[in-house]
C-alpha cells in the first residue's frame, strides 16, 4: 500500500483540504476488503464465510491506517494507548448480531494484552434508531441476543426501527469497556 502522506512526505493534517482530498481519492480507489499483508495482524470475520471481506481488523503495527467504509452500518474504532493496539470494526446488523465488536476486543485482549477498561472507542455515524427499519426475522434474532428489548421502535406490523449504535455500546459495556470511554458521533 502506498504511504498516505501530504506534501513533502509529511503526515496528512486535519484542516488541510488539498491533502485530505488526495487521501480521500486514494481511499475511494481501494476495492472492498483491501489490505496489505504483514501490516494488519488479525482479521475477525462475522462467520458468513466471506473470504473477500472481513468485518474487523486489529493490529498494533505503527503507521498503519485502518479505514472502515460503510453506508448505513456502524463504523467502530477501538484504541488502547497502553499497548498501542487498535481495531477497526464494520458492524452491520449481521455483525452486531454476531458480536463482532466484542470479538474484536477479545482478540485485542488475547493477542496484544489489552484491558477492556483501558480502551477508548469511537462509534461513528450510521443509520440510527430514527430510520433503520428491519423485519420480523431480524427482530426475533436480536430479541434472543438482547433480551432487554430496548433496541426497537415499532413502525408497522412485523417491522421496527433498530438502534445498532446502542446495541454495540451495550455489547462493549458487557465486556468491561468503560461508558465514559465510549464516544458516539
Amino acid at each position: 500500500m502506498p504511504r498516505v502522506s501530504g506534501a513533502r512526505g509529511k503526515p496528512v493534517r486535519a484542516g488541510n483540504s488539498k491533502e485530505n482530498r488526495a487521501v480521500h481519492r486514494y481511499l475511494e480507489s481501494l476495492p472492498p476488503g483491501t489490505r496489505t499483508r504483514g501490516e494488519i495482524d488479525e482479521e475477525i470475520r462475522d462467520g458468513r464465510g466471506d473470504e473477500e471481506r472481513c468485518d474487523a481488523v486489529a493490529s498494533r503495527t505503527q503507521n498503519v491506517l485502518a479505514v472502515i467504509k460503510t453506508a448505513d452500518c456502524v463504523p467502530i474504532l477501538i484504541g488502547d494507548r497502553c499497548t498501542g493496539a487498535f481495531a477497526a470494526v464494520h458492524a452491520g446488523w449481521r455483525g452486531t448480531l454476531a458480536a463482532i465488536v466484542t470479538r474484536a476486543l477479545a482478540r485485542m485482549q488475547k493477542e496484544f494484552g489489552v484491558r477492556a477498561s483501558d480502551v477508548r472507542v469511537a462509534i461513528g455515524s450510521a443509520a440510527g434508531a430514527c430510520c433503520y427499519e428491519v423485519g420480523g426475522e431480524v427482530i426475533d434474532a436480536f430479541e434472543k441476543r438482547f433480551p432487554a428489548g430496548d433496541l426497537f421502535t415499532p413502525t408497522r406490523a412485523g417491522h421496527a426501527r433498530i438502534d445498532l449504535l446502542k446495541a454495540n455500546r451495550q455489547q462493549l459495556l458487557s465486556v468491561g469497556a468503560e461508558n465514559e470511554r465510549i464516544h458516539t458521533s
